[in-house]
């Protein structure tokens, strides 16, 4: 009996040397993907926005009310969810 006690404490002092390593390490895999992408999601909006504010005021007003404005939004949350989708099995491997 004090064998399987003695083995399953060595299990769980493992286990709990183990986790904080990966909690840590998973928080940290995702704050960089978190800032690389609001990064990356920041420069690309600007960019549009930008070379969104070139055009004339007649093209600008159609597109507006076409929905362009909130296509760019859509298609970027869409590119964010697929780039964060595609990452987690690459980086959610921790050994």
């Amino acid at each position: 009996m004090t064998t399987i006690i003695g083995a399953l404490f060595q299990m769980f002092l493992s286990l709990a040397a183990m986790t904080p390593g990966r909690v840590l390490a998973a928080l940290s895999i995702g704050w960089l993907t978190f800032t690389a992408l609001t990064a990356l999601v920041n420069t690309v909006v600007t960019n549009t926005m930008a070379q969104w504010s070139a055009m004339p005021a007649a093209i600008y007003q159609l597109a507006s009310l076409a929905g362009f404005t909130d296509a760019v939004g859509i298609i970027t949350g869409a590119m964010v969810a697929r780039v964060a989708l595609v990452s987690v099995p690459v980086l959610g491997k921790i050994s």
